[in-house]
């Protein structure tokens, strides 16, 4: 496939360093990836000067690019990131575990005072006419700033307003660019058809090139005309950031377990990944299985007794009585020993197919959750629990003494939580970690580190450069 060059009009316009920069290819995978995951699992592909346009702003009429991104590979401590990032994503190409077609992924930077980390989304741009419920296209004067976007809160499609850029091939729109890619029109249909499937009660239909929209597409959001011209598509970026603050409380095997969880949200498309995939429940088995687990329909009532109960007390948190009754259905699910599906429980199981590909040691892993338990409690803006939930030293107890067993050998189970968001409880993570890796055989007993690693003091002389940014 041939590769788009993308020259930014934005560097003719300002400054003498914007020309000293090779903005170079773009590329998206879709001639590669297998049909069956396009669109919304496919993956675009963006060198570092086209990651820094893609989050330039505005100001004025100028075009500013970040300052607080470090991607430059010359720096010491982004390379020896890269370093991990390169050596997971070979041995997983070499095990055959993800597709030789995706993008090798990127390691960047920013310096933030916050504890994260993230992949990032791409967006491509369709032009094309666009038929809302009791509408016509022909009455619809087409606006450039109008477009429809994803909402993957609500499952459904939005108006998104955005202003061009400097940039002919970038547009502004919330949080991310939208690029055009005129080489792509031979697939529209079925990029576009293919993401509209996603969407719960969506039936898009084609009349020539004009695309029919059914109120469906729109969930609550009633849309009766719309002078919208083209379609924002989701994809996922090849890129993976992490934040300063974060980093500077890491060692450098804490980061390889982070890095490797990141990039399991990658590898996976977790951003733009139907919602179907997950956030389905199911019981947890008596050993602990290789498979992913499949929802299990005969839970559907408890399921909603458990959801109506959580709602009653959201919206009654002062009422103790509905409190009572939501612990009480929380006990119930947890004696039942149901499980809730998530993306970061993927995340985290892919993740340890990768330790363990890379450096066989899945209890780097375990350690690395039980570091990040005790960073998530000194951030004030952790998630809060009703439900009462084991200690740190009391997690540590039971998975010290035989990683979750009694005397006997019998399985003590952690409960799971309050299932109201894709993070479990952090004790319930550990306890899956270790479940998950008995199940493939992985050793769960500390080994050598392995080629590669750093001597502990020069990787903390490397991230002396988080405090000079």
């Amino acid at each position: 496939m041939k590769h788009l060059k993308l020259v930014p009009l934005f560097c003719l316009l300002i400054s003498q360093t914007c020309k000293q920069r090779n903005f170079g290819d773009v590329r998206i995978k879709s001639t590669q990836v297998p049909s069956e995951i396009l669109p919304l699992e496919a993956h675009l592909e963006s060198n570092e000067d086209q990651f820094l346009a893609g989050r330039a702003t505005l100001n004025q009429g100028k075009i500013i690019l970040p300052t607080n991104l470090i991607v430059s590979l010359q720096d010491p401590l982004l390379k020896q990131m890269q370093f991990w990032a390169d050596k997971i994503d070979t041995a997983l190409r070499k095990k055959q575990l993800i597709a030789h077609s995706l993008p090798k992924p990127r390691v960047a930077i920013s310096i933030k005072n916050d504890l994260n980390a993230e992949s990032t989304l791409a967006t491509l741009c369709f032009d094309l006419p666009i038929q809302l419920p009791g509408s016509r296209p022909e009455n619809n004067s087409p606006d450039e700033s109008t477009a429809l976007a994803f909402d993957f809160n609500s499952g459904s499609l939005e108006e998104s307003f955005i202003t061009m850029s400097a940039n002919p091939n970038m547009s502004r729109g919330g949080r991310v660019p939208c690029h055009f890619r005129p080489e792509l029109n031979i697939h529209k249909k079925e990029i576009i058809s293919k993401a509209l499937s996603k969407l719960p009660q969506c039936i898009p239909q084609w009349k020539n090139d004009i695309l029919e929209l059914a109120q469906g597409c729109f969930g609550k959001n009633t849309l009766k005309s719309s002078r919208a011209h083209q379609i924002q598509v989701p994809f996922q970026q090849n890129w993976v950031v992490f934040h300063s603050e974060l980093l500077k409380q890491f060692s450098e095997a804490d980061f390889v377990a982070l890095l490797a969880h990141e990039l399991a949200h990658y590898y996976k498309a977790h951003l733009v990944a139907p919602s179907t995939n997950y956030g389905f429940f199911y019981i947890l088995p008596d050993l602990p299985q290789k498979s992913k687990p499949v929802p299990d329909m005969s839970l559907a009532p408890f399921v909603q007794k458990l959801m109506d109960a959580r709602r009653n007390w959201a919206s009654n948190r002062t009422n103790p009585e509905a409190e009572k009754h939501f612990l009480s259905v929380l006990s119930e699910a947890h004696a039942k020993r149901v499980s809730m599906y998530s993306f970061e429980q993927e995340a985290d199981e892919f993740a340890l197919d990768m330790v363990h590909s890379v450096l066989n040691n899945t209890s780097l892993f375990s350690k690395f959750l039980f570091n990040t338990w005790k960073i998530t409690l000194q951030n004030p803006n952790s998630p809060n629990t009703i439900f009462p939930t084991l200690s740190i030293p009391e997690c540590q107890k039971l998975y010290g003494s035989n990683l979750f067993k009694d005397k006997e050998g019998r399985t003590q189970w952690i409960p799971e939580g309050e299932y109201s968001h894709q993070y479990h409880q952090p004790c319930f993570r550990i306890f899956n970690a270790v479940r998950y890796s008995e199940a493939h055989g992985y050793p769960l007993t500390s080994q050598p580190q392995r080629e590669g690693f750093l001597q502990p003091a020069l990787w903390d002389s490397l991230k002396s450069v988080l405090n000079k940014n």
